[in-house]
C-alpha cells in the first residue's frame, strides 16, 4: 500500500487534438480504476485545445470524472517556480 500525505493531489493531461484526448481519457480511467492505490479525492484534469469537440469534452467529464479546461483560459506565461530559495518571491523572475 502506498502512503500519501494529506495534501491534495492532481493529475493534469493536455490534449491538442482528439487522438491525444482519447489517450488522456483512457489514462484517466485507468487511474480511477487503480482503486486502493489512489486516494478518492485526487483530481483529474484535462486541459483541452480550443478545437477539441464538445463530445470528447463530455466523455472526459462523464466517463473519467475529469475537470475540463480550455487551454486559452490559461496565461501565456506561467510564473517561474520558487525552487530552493529563501525570502520573498521575486515576480520579475530574476
Amino acid at each position: 500500500m502506498v502512503a500519501y500525505n494529506k495534501r491534495r493531489c492532481a493529475y493534469v493531461f493536455y490534449a491538442a487534438n482528439g487522438g491525444y484526448a482519447c489517450s488522456a481519457i483512457v489514462n484517466m480511467m485507468r487511474l480511477r480504476r487503480l482503486g486502493e492505490g489512489l486516494p478518492s479525492d485526487v483530481d483529474l484534469n484535462l486541459i483541452a485545445s480550443d478545437g477539441l469537440s464538445k463530445e470528447i469534452r463530455h466523455v472526459a467529464i462523464e466517463t473519467a470524472q475529469a475537470y475540463v479546461y480550455n487551454s486559452s483560459s490559461f496565461p501565456a506565461q506561467l510564473p517561474q517556480p520558487l525552487g530552493h530559495v529563501s525570502g520573498q518571491y521575486n515576480e520579475s523572475g530574476n
